[in-house]
C-alpha cells in the first residue's frame, strides 16, 4: 500500500492506519490512542469500558477489564477445599448414581438378570438347606430310637442274666 495509485502517504495517516502483527499476520493491531468504537464495535460494553479507563484529564489508565467468568474462575481456584475437579467428581458421582437408581427398576436389564439369576440360586439352596435340615431330624430321631431299643435290650439281658 506504500506509493501505491493514492500516492505517497503523510506521517497522520501511516499512524492511524492498523498495523500487522510481525509474528502473526492475521492479527492487527492499533496503537494505543485509538479509539477502539471507531471500527464498528461501537457496544454498550465497550463504551462503558473506554468511560472507565479515562481519566478526568482524558488520558488512558492502567486498567484490566475481567471478564465475569474469568472472575468466578479466580475465585474458585482460591477457595480452599473443593476445587473444580473435585466439584465435577460429585456431579458426576451424583448422576451415576441416579442412572443407577433408575436403571435398577427396570427388569430387561443385564444386571437384572443376574440379580434373578442369582435369587433363584439363593432359593435354590435354601430348599436345599431345609431338606437337609428335615432329613437330619428324621435321622436323629431314628438314631435315638435305635438307641433306646439297643439300650433296652442290653437291659432285659442283664436282668435274664442275674436271675
Amino acid at each position: 500500500q506504500q506509493g501505491g495509485a493514492h500516492g505517497a502517504c503523510d506521517g497522520r495517516e501511516e499512524a492511524s492506519r492498523p498495523l500487522r502483527h510481525a509474528a502473526m499476520p492475521f492479527i492487527m493491531t492499533r496503537p494505543s490512542y485509538v479509539d477502539e468504537s471507531l471500527f464498528g464495535n461501537n457496544h454498550a460494553a465497550t463504551k462503558a469500558r473506554l468511560a472507565r479507563t479515562k481519566s478526568a484529564t482524558g488520558t488512558a489508565e492502567q486498567a484490566a477489564i475481567l471478564a465475569d467468568t474469568d472472575v468466578q474462575r479466580m475465585k474458585l481456584s482460591t477457595t480452599i477445599g473443593a476445587t473444580p475437579a473435585d466439584t465435577r467428581k460429585q456431579r458426576a458421582e451424583a448422576l451415576r448414581a441416579m442412572s443407577k437408581a433408575r436403571t435398577g427398576k427396570w427388569p430387561n436389564t443385564l444386571e437384572a438378570n443376574r440379580r434373578k439369576k442369582e435369587a433363584a440360586r439363593d432359593e435354590r439352596r435354601d430348599a436345599e438347606e431345609a431338606l437337609r435340615v428335615a432329613i437330619d431330624k428324621e435321622e436323629e430321631a431314628f438314631k435315638a430310637e435305635k438307641r433306646r431299643l439297643a439300650i433296652e435290650r442290653a437291659n432285659k439281658l442283664l436282668y435274664d442274666q442275674t436271675e
